[in-house]
């Protein structure tokens, strides 16, 4: 069980580009005790996030603890990779995040935000929308999937609709994968099956 709009991008106003969402809290499902950190690399121009899959006391001493957090994060950066902690603050009402350590822009270097909230929409297919008949080369990035469904098929090398549909027994099997992933896959399965027939 996860807490959805708890989640923040990274934006960097130099630049222009904007992060995919993160979750606001390390470990966003109440129940299971993977960690999911975001992190962005210079080296290779691109954000990123790493998950882990934790037991319970690993969980709890990190949770209970925001300097042994802090150093697990460092532990997991290299020279290619920086991983950070997110902070969920409440001020007058408002929500916002800082990120420790600081953000920086992979793609141009600079200083950047974390920004609570949803990135800014781009317009994506819905499984309303009209899908053209080469349905199996349409990218996955351009339809409106969730995040964590989008980031198992990025982890699974599943980058368009097509190979989708050929990985789909492959992405049922991920440790990742839910019921709700299970229903939005499916959909977006049939509404491909229908749009060919």
């Amino acid at each position: 069980m996860t807490m959805p709009g708890f989640v923040f991008h990274f934006r960097c106003y130099a630049c222009g580009r904007t992060s995919e969402d993160y979750s606001t809290f390390p470990f966003p499902d109440i129940l299971r005790p993977d960690i999911l950190l975001p992190a962005w690399s210079l080296e290779h121009k691109c954000w990123s996030q790493i998950q882990l899959s934790l037991n319970q006391d690993q969980r709890t001493k990190l949770e209970a603890d925001a300097e042994l957090m802090t150093s697990f994060a460092r532990s997991l950066s290299s020279h290619f990779l920086t991983v950070c902690i997110p902070h969920l603050r409440h001020t007058n009402g408002k929500c916002s995040v800082t990120v420790t350590p600081d953000p920086i822009c992979p793609h141009c270097g600079l200083e950047c935000h974390s920004v609570f909230g949803y990135s800014p929409s781009e317009t994506k297919l819905t499984t309303k929308a009209f899908i053209p008949e080469e349905v199996d080369i349409i990218p996955l990035s351009a339809i409106d999937i969730s995040v964590r469904t989008r980031h198992i098929c990025s982890e699974l090398g599943l980058l368009t609709l097509g190979q989708l549909r050929d990985g789909r027994e492959q992405l049922m099997n991920h440790r990742q994968t839910t019921d709700s992933v299970v229903e939005e896959i499916d959909r977006w399965l049939t509404t491909l099956t229908d749009k060919t027939k």
